[in-house]
């Protein structure tokens, strides 16, 4: 794919344009067109999924995104966007909404409306101001919500005890006070073990052509880690020549800077729930079909299947199996199991 991208060529029903370095600074009026980008408003008015994360977005919010009325998934996480969120969002047709580690400096706008559809709303580390809208009880079937390190000045939102299906809560780093009530967390059963069901439910969200599976995040004697994926970062380990990440609960995509890695010679991937297409070129040019064996959501050389396919025996297992193997490289299990269920305030 070439950058600028044609708006007359093709309509996109999934535009996932996460990790790759693009340095932009978007315009400031409504449109998303950019000499880089080129015209993304007309490309996703057709489109259910759309990523950008992981990226050197600078600017605001384009309001064109709120054309694109099929969108499921909108992902603009981990770049600097400041200003708003659009107001014209439609949180009826959403189910994730992450704009997560930006620079969003106003209060939380009133986007939320009866018959909302989000499953999971992440805006953390950003700094937003103010309270948290009423108007978020709509969302009755919200299973993560994370406003942590923020600036809002609230009391304990109480009306957020309705919303029985939430499993992760995350309020941290802000300027709630008040009290939690008890009986607050006893309306929360989603987050309360199953003792009869002897499997991790990670959380992830089905769309109606794609799903989504969420990070963990967790702070370290003071130090902020993203769990669950494949960190980019290990492109800078020039003389590594092998790498075992089996038999974990990594999630994601195996990104793509791991190809820089040229003196790679042993890969194992193998039973990890990862997705998408394996990065092409390099040593991955040499990597046999068991390095990626257990992760039903890949496809591409080496493996038979193909990207762009469908297959219902195919689709991607939303569970993790308990399991204890203690020959693992990296055994990140405990980190996500914490994440099953969480309230962090």
């Amino acid at each position: 794919m070439e950058l600028p991208l044609s708006d007359h060529s093709v309509i996109f029903a999934k535009l996932d344009l996460n990790s790759n370095k693009i340095q932009e600074c978007l315009p400031t009026n409504s449109e998303f067109v950019s000499p880089i980008l080129g015209n993304l408003s007309s490309l996703l008015f057709k489109a259910s999924f759309f990523s950008i994360s992981h990226n050197n977005l600078i600017g605001k919010i384009p309001f064109s995104n709120c054309n694109a009325s099929n969108l499921e998934f909108l992902i603009l996480s981990n770049n600097q966007l400041s200003g708003t969120i659009p107001t014209c969002l439609d949180s009826r047709n959403l189910r994730v909404l992450n704009f997560e580690s930006n620079k969003l400096d106003v209060p939380i706008p009133l986007i939320f409306r009866s018959g909302c559809g989000l499953h999971a709303l992440k805006l953390n580390r950003n700094m937003l101001q103010g309270q948290v809208p009423r108007s978020l009880a709509y969302c009755k079937e919200l299973e993560v919500l994370d406003i942590g390190v923020n600036q809002l000045n609230d009391t304990f939102p109480y009306w957020l005890e309705n919303l029985s299906k939430l499993q992760v809560l995350v309020m941290r780093s802000n300027n709630f006070d008040g009290i939690l009530p008890l009986q607050y967390i006893l309306h929360w059963k989603a987050m309360m073990k199953d003792v009869n069901n002897s499997r991790l439910h990670y959380v992830s969200f089905q769309g109606s052509e794609y799903y989504y599976q969420d990070t963990v995040a967790i702070v370290l004697k003071g130090i902020y880690i993203e769990m669950g994926q494949i960190p980019s970062s290990l492109e800078n380990l020039r003389e590594l020549e092998s790498l075992n990440l089996s038999r974990n609960a990594l999630s994601g995509q195996i990104p793509s800077q791991l190809t820089s890695l040229t003196s790679l010679a042993i890969l194992d991937l193998s039973d990890n729930n990862l997705t998408g297409s394996i990065p092409q070129g390099n040593q991955f040019n040499t990597f046999p079909n068991t390095s990626y064996k257990g992760n039903i959501g890949l496809c591409g050389f080496p493996l038979s299947r193909k990207c762009g396919t469908t297959d219902g025996a195919l689709s991607p297992m939303l569970t993790l199996q308990q399991e204890e193997d203690s020959t693992c490289l990296l055994d990140w299990k405990f980190v996500i199991a914490g994440y099953c269920s969480d309230l962090t305030i």
